[in-house]
């Protein structure tokens, strides 16, 4: 249940917001009374806390310690009854709600808070029983399809003549929360239509309707990764998130496909340590490729024939001969520009790079073996080998 929906409860016209920036963009999963101060920790997260101050004891006290455990539990926000035992709402609470970025109300004490806390049961089950037939189907979709899935796709907004495109988003530090993502994914809906989630053991996918527009696809992308993080920082302020993105496509059958493809782009940014960034499967080159080898001997195979003498000496003598290549590849064999990246003197890299070719045998100027050299260095990075 989302706060644009409690404010439209008819119990709830006298409600009054005091604190919460981007208080739309919250989900309420719950509803909770505490009244006793012993019970400020039962709040739980996505829960809406009531609380009149009946049983506290020390109000101004426990009412800082009730905001403050709202916070840290990721709860959805506190609603104040003022009447008999909280009269007026002080502006050290409201400082410090602000400063929480936690939603504060007050709602007058003969509203019957037991009627909206109904409402919000009612809605948040209708809401987490269409969340999990969606779920349920996307898990078909991707591991278990059946004609049957055609037909259902149509009851969730599914149009195969419109064109779609699968997300793969995972937080950029370990163990990030993927429910807070998946509701960010779902929230993102105001500036791209989002038709199905699904949480995965390493991130969220997402399939969205891409509108006829003029601005390419990938400048899409990255405002809809940036509107995601945006409210995924409700929750976690510093935390950044990245996102792969599939190719198009229309017909449900290849969502699928869209959704490995957006994961290999995901892997390719977490392989070349980027974060808070957007990648597109098609902008990966010759690494959708490498994600398509299944055999990995093969490409240790061509490590070693390219560049393995280099690694041997390497090892051997504690140089630098591969990073000096890879860097000098990289400048497409320009002497200036990989001294300056290597902050060595340019002596120094002309003496490599003959090193280098005596221990190879080969014309680095000779476009098949520059290209050769680049693909054993692309499948070092592929495989996690780069030190």
């Amino acid at each position: 249940m989302k706060y644009e929906e409690l404010f439209q409860l008819k119990d709830f016209q006298k409600g009054k917001l005091l604190t919460g920036d981007n208080i739309l963009l919250r989900e309420i999963t719950g509803a909770h009374v505490i009244e006793m101060a012993d019970g400020v920790n039962w709040a739980r997260r996505g829960e809406l806390v009531f609380t009149s101050g009946v049983g506290f004891h020390d109000i101004d006290h426990e009412m800082k310690i009730l905001i403050q455990t709202v916070a840290k539990n990721y709860a959805a926000g506190i609603i104040i009854e003022i009447g008999p035992y909280i009269k007026e709402i002080s502006q050290e609470w409201i400082d410090h709600a602000q400063k929480l970025n936690i939603p504060l109300m007050t709602l007058p004490y003969d509203i019957p808070v037991t009627n909206i806390i109904s409402e919000i049961y009612r809605n948040v089950y209708n809401t987490q029983e269409y969340q999990k037939s969606i779920e349920k189907f996307m898990t078909e979709c991707l591991y278990e399809f059946s004609e049957e899935i055609y037909e259902r796709a149509k009851r969730f907004g599914f149009d195969e003549k419109k064109k779609h495109i699968a997300l793969f988003l995972s937080p950029d530090r370990d163990k990030g929360d993927l429910e807070h993502l998946m509701q960010a994914c779902r929230q993102s809906m105001n500036t791209q239509k989002l038709v199905l989630t699904l949480v995965e053991a390493d991130g969220v996918a997402a399939i969205y309707d891409l509108e006829e527009t003029k601005i390419p696809v990938h400048e899409v992308i990255s405002k809809l990764r940036s509107n995601v993080e945006s409210f995924y920082q409700i929750y976690h302020k510093e935390d950044t998130i990245s996102a792969g993105a599939g190719d198009i496509f229309q017909a449900i059958r290849d969502l699928k496909d869209s959704v490995v493809e957006a994961k290999q782009a995901l892997n390719m940014l977490h392989m070349c340590k980027r974060t808070a960034q957007s990648r597109m499967y098609e902008e990966m080159g010759i690494y959708q490729l490498l994600f398509s080898i299944k055999n990995d001997n093969i490409m240790d195979r061509i490590i070693e024939e390219q560049i393995g003498s280099l690694q041997t000496y390497d090892r051997a003598n504690d140089t630098q001969l591969m990073k000096t290549l890879d860097i000098y590849l990289q400048e497409d064999c320009n002497i200036a520009r990989t001294t300056e990246r290597l902050y060595v003197h340019r002596n120094t890299v002309k003496y490599r790079i003959k090193r280098i070719q005596e221990l190879l045998g080969r014309d680095l100027h000779d476009i098949n073996v520059k290209f050769n050299l680049q693909l054993a260095f692309k499948i070092r990075k592929f495989l996690g080998q780069e030190s």
